[in-house]
């Protein structure tokens, strides 16, 4: 147990000194980026995990030096950094469609005349709902066989709900 206590403390020091080491203007950054010298946990806020609270190890970690994305940015899954609704966009890239935490059923044309966004059978708690997030289509569009949001009238089920 000593050695692996002196193994680690011995790779955290190294670590510290390259660290140490490195010249932020040498960094290339791009226009939407800043220089940071960044702890791997929790890491940069990406927009798949900007609403979610990253609970990390007390152990010590070195900072790594990095290029992360400026104030109200998120990096995305392509590199690119976003803010809240291009974040938003990219988690739904298709038409007429948003992401949002709301019911469990979306529009589907297959079933718009069972369930649909405002006529959802799945079970909610007496004393709390629980939204589900997720992409759905925009009002007036509901999923075809493909998944993809189609204006309602084009569903041939032209039930009211």
């Amino acid at each position: 147990m000593l050695r692996l206590f002196i193994v680690l403390v011995s790779c955290y020091a190294a670590m510290c000194r390259e660290v140490d080491k490195f010249d932020p203007e040498s960094a290339a950054c791009r226009p939407d980026e800043e220089f940071s010298l960044l702890h791997p946990c929790p890491g940069e806020e990406t927009c798949i995990t900007r609403d979610d609270r990253l609970s990390c190890l007390a152990i010590p970690q070195p900072y790594v030096p990095h290029c992360v994305c400026k104030k109200g940015l998120y990096r995305a899954e392509d590199g690119s950094c976003y803010n809240d609704e291009q974040c938003d966009k990219w988690k739904c890239p298709g038409d007429h469609e948003h992401f949002e935490c709301a019911s469990e059923c979306d529009n589907v044309c297959a079933t718009l005349d069972i369930q649909n966004k405002t006529n959802c059978p799945i079970r909610r708690f007496k004393y709390f709902n629980i939204c589900s997030p997720k992409c759905y289509c925009d009002d007036g569009y509901a999923r075809d066989d493909d998944g993809n949001c189609i204006p309602i009238e084009d569903c041939g089920v032209l039930e009211k709900y």
